[in-house]
């Protein structure tokens, strides 16, 4: 089933990746929820969207940026996409969530503007704005984490050797002894030997001096 296959994706992927989906899902879903007011008592003022108002543009820039990053997180297809482009994939995450940055940035800087707005001592950001930039910043922790993580190979199968084995060192040793030792037996032997033949000529001699 598509829903157990994405639950067993998104259980198996390292911490910095469900960070970087979270903060990528937060942010497409905050352009949906109220980003500006400056609505007083009598209801008049403005109220807008991630997607509504004059910068409805920057919400959809937004809405597609944190789609797609959800999408590289899950699929190999958009990650294959994203490595035509010759771009590390924890870069693109890093470049994404610096731009969606950028664009909240630019975004506030208008709303807030002294020339913005119906009434200018009223205005506020309201939870839309904080949940993107919420999903903005675990996005760009999240690339960050994975890029250093990235540069650094760690081999978890290496096993740690030390550089003389005791154990075989003591086999060789005890190999050796053992040759050596046979080596004596058997020089011993060769001796017995000559000095036994050497006894019998000496004996034989004595007897039979005249022959």
């Amino acid at each position: 089933m598509p829903t157990k296959r994405l639950s067993q994706i998104i259980s198996e992927m390292p911490f910095e990746n469900k960070l970087i989906a979270l903060g990528g899902l937060i942010t497409a879903l905050s352009v949906f929820l109220p980003w500006y007011q400056d609505i007083d008592a009598f209801k008049t003022g403005d109220r807008f969207l991630g997607i509504t108002g004059p910068l409805y543009l920057i919400g959809v820039i937004m809405l597609l940026l944190g789609t797609g990053t959800v999408l590289t997180m899950i699929s190999q297809k958009w990650k294959d996409k994203v490595a035509r482009l010759g771009i590390e994939l924890p870069m693109a995450h890093i470049i994404v969530a610096a731009f969606d940055l950028f664009l909240l940035v630019m975004t506030n800087s208008v709303y807030f503007h002294a020339k913005f707005g119906v009434n200018i001592m009223l205005k506020e950001f309201r939870f839309g704005m904080v949940a993107a930039f919420i999903g903005v910043g675990f996005m760009l922790i999240g690339g960050i984490f994975e890029r250093r993580k990235g540069g650094i190979k760690w081999d978890t199968k290496a096993e740690s050797k030390p550089l003389i084995d005791i154990a075989e060192t003591r086999q060789h040793t005890s190999l050796n002894m053992n040759a050596a030792e046979n080596v004596v037996e058997e020089e011993k032997l060769v001796d017995l030997e000559t000095a036994t033949k050497q006894s019998e000529n000496v004996d034989q001699d004595s007897r039979y001096p005249n022959l």
